[in-house]
């Protein structure tokens, strides 16, 4: 529901959303939207362990949104993390924000 919302508020695609506000930004080049049916031969897969190893791809959608379903590599995502706690993403008040605690129960 979050992704439509800002679609209509922004007035571009949430893929759009998502790359000009957080890929481009944090400088990740490992990071998209992939089509399930188009993976590159190193995308890892997901399986369903109930069913003996069988792909997941049929229970995904054919081009993830803001539920889910994002491609990225281990380096992007580290370079996520640092664009986020550099500013880079949202400003440090914003971060500040989302890191604090929520709850005083240990």
């Amino acid at each position: 529901m979050l992704a439509l919302l800002a679609e209509r508020a922004a007035g571009i695609p949430f893929h759009d959303i998502v790359e000009h506000r957080v890929c481009r930004p944090a400088r990740l080049t490992d990071t998209a939207f992939l089509r399930s049916d188009q993976l590159p031969g190193r995308a890892a897969l997901g399986y369903l362990a109930a069913e003996g190893n069988r792909s997941n791809v049929q229970h995904m959608l054919v081009r993830g949104t803001g539920d889910g379903t994002i491609y990225s590599s281990a380096a992007d995502l580290s370079r996520l993390w640092t664009a986020l706690f550099a500013g880079q993403i949202v400003d440090l008040p914003t971060v500040a924000l989302m890191t604090a605690p929520r709850s005083d129960v240990p």
